[in-house]
């Protein structure tokens, strides 16, 4: 990438709000509760936002995530993270989510 693409990009990230592009805002919900109950109450709420056609939540220039929490310890506050931060339970605990989410569409 030459420097004049690499400095706008870095300025567009910065002015987004988002340093990393592979970051996402990842919210937790209980495990009898249900993640898009969860994240409308959080677009209800304000703290995300829907795309224009009205589908995938979006944190303030971010993409976001609520996944169930299956562990036995309390659940994480919700924050910015990225695949590579996450631990290896967060990680179990979300693919599980996408893959039941995924089964019942």
């Amino acid at each position: 990438m030459n420097r004049s693409l690499e400095g706008r990009v870095g300025r567009l990230e910065q002015s987004s709000g988002v340093d990393d592009p592979d970051q996402f805002y990842l919210m937790w919900c209980g495990p009898d509760e249900e993640e898009v109950q969860a994240m409308q109450a959080a677009v209800d709420q304000g703290l995300v936002a829907l795309d224009k056609n009205g589908f995938f939540p979006l944190w303030p220039e971010g993409g976001a995530f609520c996944c169930r929490w299956q562990g036995s310890e309390s659940m994480p506050a919700p924050r910015w993270t990225t695949i590579e931060k996450m631990t290896d339970d967060e990680l179990t605990y979300m693919l599980d989510s996408v893959k039941a989410l995924q089964a019942r569409r």
